[in-house]
């Protein structure tokens, strides 16, 4: 194979909207084009405001943006992810929409690898390869991750007894946010958690939290982007 053929110099925008689970799962089908050579800037046009977006920098990946102002390329393609359809830059000469209308019944990576797909790519979706520090904070050995959290208002997908599961391990580190760990919606919530003394609570950005999760034994939480989190640091990963 000649060098040429090695190299695809077509530019592509991925744009990934919602939240960090969303973003997680549509990373197979990015994989997919760099594989490929394609050269690939993804745009992170989320819910999480404020958040360090360099831990879904697979190896190959260019720039991550989180506001469509930081454009400053031109790209031949534009493809918008399930929770992107119709979102516009003015910085693409082709946008496409997924082929597929997502459904919560739909794995979210088929809709966006589908649509990679369609502008010619085949191959298969890749593992995905976070980019997490190299040193951080190392929980002690045998550490039991646990994520009582959710997104913000959707307390109906949070249990309700955690603190009574981390009776159940000698060492247990928490994540999420002050919000997760102390829930003040009482038609939810009739007592608040009482965290038992073997429970450490982690405050983090993406990367340290990655980074953190990775030292741990497995995973349990609620549906949310950690738990997606958790599942692409390469961990046992329990959703409750």
């Amino acid at each position: 194979m000649n060098k040429e053929t090695k190299t695809n110099k077509t530019k592509v925008l991925c744009v990934q909207g919602a939240g960090l689970g969303n973003i997680l799962q549509c990373l197979p089908a990015i994989g997919s084009l760099l594989e490929e050579k394609y050269k690939v800037d993804l745009l992170v046009n989320c819910n999480s405001n404020g958040d360090d977006f360099d831990v879904v920098k697979m190896p190959g990946m260019g720039n991550i943006f989180t506001n469509k102002s930081q454009l400053t390329d031109t790209y031949d393609i534009q493809l918008n992810g399930p929770h992107a359809c119709k979102f516009q830059t003015q910085r693409a000469k082709k946008v496409l929409d997924c082929r597929i209308k997502y459904q919560q019944d739909i794995e979210e990576s088929s809709v966006f690898y589908d649509l990679v797909q369609s502008i010619g790519v085949t191959a298969p979706r890749q593992k995905i390869k976070l980019n997490l520090p190299k040193t951080g904070y190392d929980p002690p050995k045998g550490t039991v991750a646990i994520f009582p959290g959710c997104k913000p208002e959707w307390y109906m997908k949070r249990w309700h007894l955690y603190d009574e599961l981390c009776k159940k391990f000698p060492h247990v580190m928490l994540f999420g946010t002050r919000d997760d760990m102390y829930p003040k919606h009482r038609n939810w919530f009739k007592k608040a958690w009482m965290w038992p003394d073997n429970a450490e609570i982690f405050y983090g950005n993406l990367r340290e939290v990655a980074y953190a999760i990775s030292k741990c034994e497995f995973f349990i939480g609620n549906d949310g982007g950690v738990g997606h989190l958790a599942a692409a640091t390469g961990i046992p990963t329990f959703i409750i």
